[in-house]
């Protein structure tokens, strides 16, 4: 059984989930499944059909389960709820495509969660502002002031919650929901592993950015 299950849901936006999937494709930890879902989306299928998914798809082998959806939900809930009812993970990350991880993102989550014995984590970011500099976020424990990447929530408190609705915005869905329950968590303020929100107009050298 995998460690971490993993969900990318892909909407109209190509590049950028081939450039989340490739920075999926280098961490370190590889102990995970991979639901890659999409909502109804044209450009899922142009996604999975390229060169250079191809060539992903033969580094993730099993781990990666691909489904694109009859209906168009318009929220990630969909994905949620279908990775979650499926999950074998002892522990579930949600992923953004328009962000990027970095080859520790997956070990430093699910150790760090692991090591606290809490039902869930909160984990601090960086925001590329453009110039080459990333800016280091400190999470927040408040409505759109957390966002999904940043969390890693313990299979027991994900599937012990109701479905995932499109009401809520779903970083603080889990949170919120988490804590009426009674679940536990620890935030940490460490190095971030993952950009938020890097759009392809600002190059291609992720890696290489500086971090403050």
């Amino acid at each position: 059984m995998p460690k971490l299950t993993i969900v990318l849901p892909s909407w109209e936006r190509e590049e950028l989930t081939l450039r989340m999937l490739t920075s999926i494709s280098l961490q370190t930890f590889q102990d995970y499944e991979l639901f890659f879902l999409g909502d109804c989306c044209p450009v899922f299928d142009k996604v999975i059909k390229s060169d250079d998914f191809c060539y992903l798809k033969n580094i993730f082998g099993n781990r990666i389960i691909i489904k694109n959806f009859e209906t168009h939900d318009g929220t990630s809930a969909q994905a949620i709820n279908y990775a979650v009812k499926n999950m074998n993970g002892e522990y579930f990350i949600f992923l953004s495509n328009d962000d990027v991880i970095f080859p520790n993102h997956f070990d430093v989550y699910y150790n760090s969660t692991k090591y606290i014995k809490e039902d869930f984590s909160i984990f601090n970011t960086s925001v590329d502002y453009g110039n080459g500099v990333l800016v280091t976020r400190t999470p927040v424990l408040a409505p759109s002031k957390i966002g999904h990447s940043e969390l890693c929530v313990s299979k027991k408190m994900i599937q012990t919650l109701p479905p995932h609705s499109r009401v809520y915005g779903h970083d603080w869905e889990f949170i919120s929901r988490g804590l009426q329950n009674g679940f536990k968590y620890k935030m940490f303020d460490n190095i971030p592993t993952y950009i938020v929100n890097l759009s392809m107009n600002r190059g291609h050298n992720w890696e290489e950015r500086r971090i403050v």
